[in-house]
């Protein structure tokens, strides 16, 4: 498409709201990734250097960067509940523990709700990151499944491909070479795609 770049990247990005919308763009790439490997003629040499599969890995690594982003937004909405959750703590158990206090025998009184106060203080904050570390925990595990699961698709994608073909044999040292060259060229291509998309979405808010 003759687009800038950067505005087609976040365009992507607003349509992957839709789940469907998305994996149906993300299907359509898949699918002209495996008529591009159909067309190539019975006994091509050299073709796993082509820059055409950098390219195209370059367009999946853009769909994984779409997908983190996906994800970290999910988790910045966990920090902003943690926050709203803590806070909302602090203000009802401190605003109840604030004016404690004892009378003393002599008539005076002995306040001790500050005290607790700043207990309170140091709970809803521990509290806090402790539910912001479960956010962590759950996206860094989400985006971790998410690249395995990518490298897993361009694997099989390739494998299968060169499995069909008469003209190559997974046995053959050298069309294994061939058959994991061309795998590598579209895995850098991939992390060049996710690196770029992402810093195109650093800036969009959704």
């Amino acid at each position: 498409l003759a687009t800038n770049p950067k505005d087609l990247v976040q365009v992507m990005r607003g349509l992957s709201e839709d789940p469907d919308a998305y994996a149906a763009l993300h299907k359509a790439e898949a699918r002209h990734l495996n008529n591009e490997l159909d067309r190539l003629p019975e006994g091509a040499t050299g073709f796993e250097h082509s820059g055409t599969w950098n390219k195209a890995g370059s367009v999946l690594g853009t769909y994984t960067a779409i997908r983190e982003d996906v994800i970290n937004d999910g988790r910045m909405a966990g920090y902003s509940e943690a926050d709203w959750k803590s806070k909302i703590a602090y203000h009802i158990i401190g605003g109840a523990v604030t004016p404690l206090a004892i009378t003393t025998t002599g008539g005076g009184s002995l306040v001790f709700g500050d005290a607790l106060q700043r207990g309170v203080d140091t709970w809803a904050w521990q509290w806090g990151n402790a539910m912001k570390a479960e956010e962590d925990a759950k996206a860094n595990s989400q985006i971790a499944d998410l690249y395995l699961e990518d490298s897993r698709q361009v694997s099989n994608t390739v494998t299968g491909w060169a499995s069909g073909r008469d003209d190559l044999d997974l046995n053959n040292e050298t069309d294994a070479k061939t058959v994991e060259t061309l795998k590598t060229t579209i895995l850098d291509g991939s992390d060049r795609g996710e690196n770029q998309a992402g810093k195109y979405l650093t800036d969009t808010t959704n």
